[in-house]
């Protein structure tokens, strides 16, 4: 299965082992650009003669039926949609119009209220999505976390999302700290520097690279476990806590991380991978993992023949 950016507009593709599929398994016909292709969502158009508002930052996941959930940025406001089968719908079933661009729309969930950019979605055992995004609060890009439980979209503490609420205070808002959450150092690394999963009991757990410790980014990790933020030591999570002895820091490793990836083995135990970019501009990709007592990583580098982006151990 394939999500794309193309041309203003959002892709979805299947591959049924002889032919490209679109999402109502009509073969895909790539001359085909109109909006009516079942396999083409095409949200935005210019706006005001505006060329840069446009679809992007799509992200999607299969539920057990394998039908696809989307989730993408428009305009600074992230969007949600579903295949339920027949047509490509609204989280309350409503049937999506992809040239409705109205804020109202059911789609769209953050309304543009919070400006809100690279939502990554993921399913819990319920086939209900999840979505985290990165949202900024006056001049602070933050890691922010709703969930459908079926009747609405609340926050990691349960609370009804209100995206009308552009306070730091909306418990929308999971890191909440001094500095660009979800940020790597420098402009050019500004995207892909979060990453979200669930474990077996529905609980989130995010890993983001984080500036409240300097001026340059450090990978953190937090767990939501039913009541509050916790590290990894199981201490509770304090934002305003920005000593470099934080139990919330996984490595001292810092300057530009990005591309991070968050998982879960099967004792619950994070692995985390980011690639980060030297002073120098030299790039390695990073590993660690959670033994139960410490952050370790492999003790011997991957030999690979572009040295600028050398694996470099912890």
């Amino acid at each position: 299965h394939f999500i794309f950016f193309y041309s203003y507009g959002i892709y979805y593709l299947k591959w049924d082992g002889e032919n490209l599929l679109c999402a109502d398994s009509s073969i895909y016909n790539s001359s085909n650009k109109k909006i009516s292709n079942p396999g083409n969502f095409i949200v935005s158009k210019k706006i005001d003669n505006l060329p840069f508002v446009f679809d992007n930052e799509p992200s999607f996941i299969l539920d057990k039926d394998e039908r696809p959930h989307i989730s993408w940025e428009h305009d600074y406001c992230i969007y949600y949609i579903k295949w339920d089968g027949e047509n490509w719908v609204c989280f309350d079933n409503s049937l999506f119009d992809s040239e409705n661009e109205n804020l109202s729309h059911p789609a769209n969930i953050t309304k543009h209220k919070i400006s809100s950019r690279e939502p990554k979605i993921i399913l819990d055992n319920n086939n209900y999505p999840s979505i985290t995004w990165k949202g900024y609060f006056a001049d602070n890009s933050e890691i922010c976390f709703i969930r459908w439980n079926g009747e609405n979209w609340i926050c990691i503490d349960d609370t009804v999302f209100d995206p009308t609420d552009v306070e730091s205070t909306n418990p929308v808002n999971v890191s909440d700290n001094s500095g660009d959450s979800g940020r790597g150092s420098g402009h050019s690394y500004d995207n892909h520097c979060f990453s979200v999963t669930i474990d077996k009991n529905n609980l989130p757990h995010f890993a983001w690279a984080d500036q409240s410790f300097g001026d340059k980014s450090i990978m953190v990790y937090v767990k939501w476990d039913g009541n509050n933020l916790k590290c990894v030591d199981n201490s509770t999570y304090k934002s305003t806590n920005t000593n470099s002895t934080n139990p919330v820091i996984v490595s001292g490793i810092t300057n530009g991380a990005r591309y991070t990836s968050l998982a879960l083995d099967a004792n619950g135990f994070p692995h985390i991978t980011w690639i980060n970019t030297t002073d120098d501009y030299k790039e390695g990709v990073y590993y660690v993992r959670w033994d139960g007592k410490n952050w370790v990583s492999p003790t011997k580098e991957i030999p690979l023949k572009n040295e600028k982006f050398k694996y470099r151990k912890r």
